[in-house]
């Protein structure tokens, strides 16, 4: 692993004596003062530490903070900023052509970049296990609690990894210390509630279900997290190799929403199997449309990719469904279509009322109908007018947000039908008539008209360039 170039880089820029013994010292003289302030209220304080026991388990609390801050804070800020400083440094370009996998310029990246924050970790994590050992904390909860500490960890660097390398800035931005205070105001809290847990020890003995597998409620959420760092991974690995490429392909989308579906009923499956709260399946229905609202976005598919289909058409007949089948529209499709055969399994597995399905379904689909169609209105014109992306974004505002202020000024709260966002009031029993769910649905079909006419024209323009092709040849 050492022998990764770009490990061994930021090794010399990381490791060098005159920065090292600094950030050392520092945290040497962070974790004298947490030992000097607990002694002392130890030994003065009666009333806070009452035994010693209790004085290793604040000591374990405040390092374990520590680790969390370091693990979860500060190593995703140094990954969050890795190709900001790289284009800063004017040294991307020759990271580009390192004549490495993309799977080795994610590990280099990630532990490179945060080589001297993890030899830290390592040192306080040693701390940790000490002062839960003396502190009489159970095997168990010490293994729960470090499995959530690094897939957690895990997951929240990969993504502030994904999302660096989708954002390329010009200049240097730093969020370091906006954590810092950010942890200061933190502390008192987390402090609070790790104390509780260390005390009382009721978390080890919770348990949840994943499908028909009881386990430790920690580990379920670490669980989730595994599920998060992977397809972060995976995002990763796209963007290192296919640099001006959508995150998702269409075939990625389709799997992550099956995953993601699939991962949600495991969660879900008891509740909907016992439970007779409707809210249950609702909640669950709703859940699951998250991705169809918000993986487009990161599948679109460009201008080019449409100029590349006219190109390799071998007539103009045929050639505007083709396109259609190739747009995002489609791909948004195909993300609900999957979204809605979980949904039935799960309304038929909690016997849920098959009405309620049916009109989220409807308006939901128009919702997303009216999202994918900005999504294609942006992919289709942005070559035409770059600044289009300005008036669509506004327009999309608009149409989660107006609703909300309009209900707001004339106190009318059915006006939520009108955004997505209101989308949970379909199960309102006060609107449950057929003419009030209609409206959302006509005013859906309305904008997508519109949107449609702009779609369409570019989709002709489209076909007029290979026309015109196949008259020069």
């Amino acid at each position: 692993m050492l022998s990764n170039p770009i490990i061994r880089r930021y090794r010399f820029s990381q490791l060098r004596p005159q920065q090292a013994w600094v950030f050392g010292a520092v945290y040497a003289g962070i974790v004298l003062l947490v030992l000097f302030i607990n002694s002392s209220l130890y030994r003065y304080e009666d009333t806070y530490y009452q035994t010693s026991i209790h004085l290793y388990k604040g000591l374990f609390v405040q390092f374990a903070i520590i680790e969390v801050f370091l693990l979860w804070l500060l190593c995703p800020a140094n990954c969050s900023t890795v190709v900001t400083r790289e284009i800063a440094d004017k040294s991307f370009d020759f990271f580009r052509m390192l004549p490495l996998s993309a799977a080795q310029k994610a590990v280099g990246i990630l532990i490179g970049r945060n080589l001297f924050c993890l030899l830290v970790a390592g040192v306080n994590l040693i701390f940790c296990l000490f002062f839960a050992v003396v502190g009489e904390l159970s095997g168990h909860l010490i293994a729960q609690l470090l499995t959530i500490l690094a897939s957690i960890a895990l997951a929240l660097n990969l993504l502030a990894l994904m999302l660096s390398l989708m954002n390329y800035k010009k200049r240097k931005n730093t969020s370091i210390p906006v954590l810092v205070v950010f942890g200061l105001f933190a502390f008192g809290p987390v402090m609070g509630s790790l104390m509780d847990l260390a005390h009382e020890q009721k978390i080890e003995t919770t348990t949840a279900f994943f499908y028909t597998l009881e386990m430790p409620l920690l580990y379920v959420i670490s669980m989730c997290a595994v599920f998060v760092a992977i397809w972060a991974y995976i995002g990763v690995l796209r963007r290192l190799t296919y640099e001006y490429e959508a995150l998702f392909s269409r075939l990625g989308a389709s799997l992550f929403m099956i995953t993601y579906a699939a991962m949600l009923g495991g969660l879900f499956y008891k509740g909907l199997l016992v439970s007779d709260d409707p809210d249950t399946p609702r909640f669950f229905w709703l859940l699951g449309l998250l991705p169809v609202a918000i993986v487009p976005l990161f599948a679109i598919r460009g201008f080019d990719r449409y100029l590349e289909i006219t190109r390799t058409t071998h007539r103009v007949k045929g050639l505007f469904g083709r396109l259609l089948i190739n747009s995002n529209i489609l791909s948004g499709l195909m993300l609900f279509a999957i979204w809605l055969v979980f949904a039935i399994a799960a309304a038929i597995t909690a016997q849920a009322v098959g009405v309620e399905l049916l009109w989220l379904s409807l308006i939901a689909l128009s919702f997303s109908l009216v999202i994918w169609a900005l999504v294609e209105t942006f992919s289709l014109w942005k070559p035409k007018n770059e600044k289009i992306g300005y008036l669509l974004s506004f327009l999309a505002i608009l149409y989660l947000v107006l609703p909300f202020i309009l209900s707001g000024l004339f106190e009318n709260p059915m006006l939520l039908l009108f955004s997505p966002l209101g989308i949970r009031n379909v199960f309102n029993p006060e609107y449950r008539e057929i003419s009030v769910l209609l409206m959302p649905l006509v005013f859906n079909l309305i904008c997508l008209v519109i949107l449609g006419l702009c779609i369409v024209e570019r989709y002709f323009d489209l076909v007029k360039i290979r026309s015109q092709m196949e008259q020069q040849q």
